[in-house]
């Protein structure tokens, strides 16, 4: 059951206020940022950055329904998949793309919570 304003239960189940949250999302970004630096290494560490981070996503939306994680986690499984892709050369993607993507996203992904609206209620809670 997901929750339609920020309770405690809400709150509870909430991966991004939890102790795994660095390792969940923090990790995944410090990985990210050492592809960015370091071109060779890029196509596996953003590959499984993005794989992390959206499973994390994926999971967080399911457990607590935080907003923003319904999209930022499809959107980072995808770019986890395009990512291998370009890594051993089937597609040939700008890298400059995939960060874009990541990074626009992720922002309009945040954008209702910036509003208040953290948590999105599915039709069966009560």
């Amino acid at each position: 059951m997901a929750c339609s304003r920020p309770s405690p239960s809400c709150s509870q189940r909430d991966l991004v206020a939890s102790r795994a949250a660095p390792w969940l999302w923090c990790l995944p970004a410090s990985l990210l940022l050492a592809g960015l630096f370091w071109g060779a290494a890029r196509p596996p560490l953003w590959s499984v950055a993005f794989l992390v981070a959206g499973t994390a996503c994926v999971a967080n939306a399911a457990r607590c329904g935080r907003a923003h994680c319904y999209v930022t986690g499809p959107l980072y499984l995808s770019l986890s998949g395009i990512s291998a892709l370009i890594g051993v050369g089937v597609i040939s993607w700008s890298w400059w793309w995939v960060g874009a993507a990541a990074l626009l996203g992720t922002f309009l992904a945040c954008v209702p919570e910036l509003f208040g609206k953290r948590y999105i209620h599915s039709s069966s809670s009560p």
